[in-house]
């Protein structure tokens, strides 16, 4: 029934919070400022998303983002003064802002030139237009894996519940071939305790007839003892 469970519970997530591939332009406050930005929802949590996109800078760009790690697990990841060419040839300052809204995780991609100016759609279109291209190339890094391993996971579930079933299935063999015994032993028990009683009845009758003829045997033998007696008290 674990198995079951389980397996419900897979397919109520999949059901329910189907993964759609929908960049947004979005506005982000970051230290009382606001900045533009591209956000997207998706459904691995927000830990698990920090720590993939943290490998993704690294890996893709040699970007070493700071917030998440050893007793660090911020909101917003972060580097300053880099260049990702992907982005701008210029030197900036790259964020991501992670957080968990109701059962899913928002994701913002936003960025700023030196004194903290935005990149932004009215004053940097490409550059800005690059964190959504940036965040696609990440996000088509990330879920094909995760949702491989929750197929996987799933998979794991239904074997588990088929070899359970193939159990469930041989216990049931077993019992029944108990039983069948069990019945056979018992229609044997009743067979000879239907021999015993017959026996029984038999032996119960033969008793009440030798007990009828003790008792004759025994009034002859009153009636002989007294003929001896009387014999024994009249000599002629």
């Amino acid at each position: 029934m674990k198995y079951i469970f389980a397996l419900l519970l897979f397919s109520l997530t999949f059901s329910t919070n189907a993964q759609t591939i929908d960049i947004v332009q979005d506005q982000v406050e970051y230290e009382k400022k606001q900045y533009p930005s591209y956000s997207i929802y998706i459904e691995p949590d927000s830990k698990a998303t920090k720590k993939e996109l943290k490998d993704f800078f690294k890996d893709r760009y040699d970007v070493k983002l700071k917030g998440i790690g050893f007793l660090s697990n911020k909101d917003v990841l972060y580097a300053e003064e880099i260049r990702i060419n992907s982005i701008s040839d210029k030197k900036m300052d790259f964020f991501a802002k992670v957080i968990e809204e109701g059962n899913r995780t928002k994701i913002s991609f936003f960025g700023a030139y030196g004194y903290s100016i935005p990149v932004s759609p009215d004053e940097n279109y490409q550059d800005y237009s690059n964190l959504r291209s940036t965040m696609i190339a990440f996000i088509d890094d990330y879920l094909p894996g995760y949702y491989t391993e929750q197929v996987q996971d799933v998979n794991d579930v239904v074997e588990d519940y088929r070899e359970e079933k193939a159990d469930l299935k041989d216990d049931i063999a077993d019992n029944k071939d108990d039983i069948q015994k069990k019945l056979e032993e018992i229609e044997k028990l009743r067979a000879e305790n239907e021999e015993l009683t017959e026996e029984l009845s038999k032996t119960s009758s033969k008793l009440m007839d030798s007990e009828e003829e003790l008792q004759k045997v025994k009034s002859e033998l009153d009636k002989i003892n007294s003929q001896l007696k009387l014999l024994s008290d009249n000599p002629k």
